[in-house]
């Protein structure tokens, strides 16, 4: 009985001894194959900076398209707000009107004609908001690579609108 007792431990023993070798092996590949793309990381960025030839870029053009593209989307979020600002007061008193009617059928119809006026209002500035903020990068992504000769990095693409939106 006692030499069973051992071969019935020695099973789950080698079970646990190899499952433990499969683990730390695949660790050991999974550490070198981080390493080689480390390696190769590394290799493909020095390399392509180094043949690569750096695009010349007029600084004062692209100081000016960035205040011209800068301004202009300061001006659409100030248009936003100022359009928002009126559907909002308009609203208000729409709502403030419909709500001193005695009678409710003639009270539910202005009630759902001042929400649909404020839905149509905010709808409307938010697209002249989108169109505002397109013309401004799009003038600036122009005049940056016909005047100022430039390839725009990453950082200077067309912002998104979920960055920036905001929902009323």
């Amino acid at each position: 009985m006692h030499s069973s007792t051992h071969s019935q431990l020695a099973i789950p023993l080698v079970i646990v001894a190899a499952l433990a070798g499969l683990y730390f092996a695949s660790a050991g590949v999974a550490e070198a194959r981080r390493g080689s793309l480390e390696v190769e990381r590394h290799a493909s960025s020095t390399t392509a900076t180094s043949t690569k030839p750096r695009p010349q870029v007029d600084t004062t053009c692209m100081s000016a398209a960035i205040e011209v593209r800068e301004s202009a989307l300061i001006t659409a979020w100030s248009d936003l707000s100022t359009a928002l600002t009126a559907a909002l007061t308009d609203r208000k008193a729409d709502l403030v009107a419909a709500w001193a009617l005695a009678d409710v059928a003639e009270r539910n119809k202005a009630l759902k004609t001042a929400w649909d006026d404020w839905k149509s209002a905010k709808k409307s500035a938010h697209t002249e908001l989108r169109s505002d903020r397109k013309g401004a990068w799009d003038g600036f992504k122009k005049t940056a690579k016909e005047q100022c000769k430039l390839q725009l990095p990453k950082e200077e693409g067309l912002e998104k609108e979920a960055k920036d939106s905001i929902t009323l």
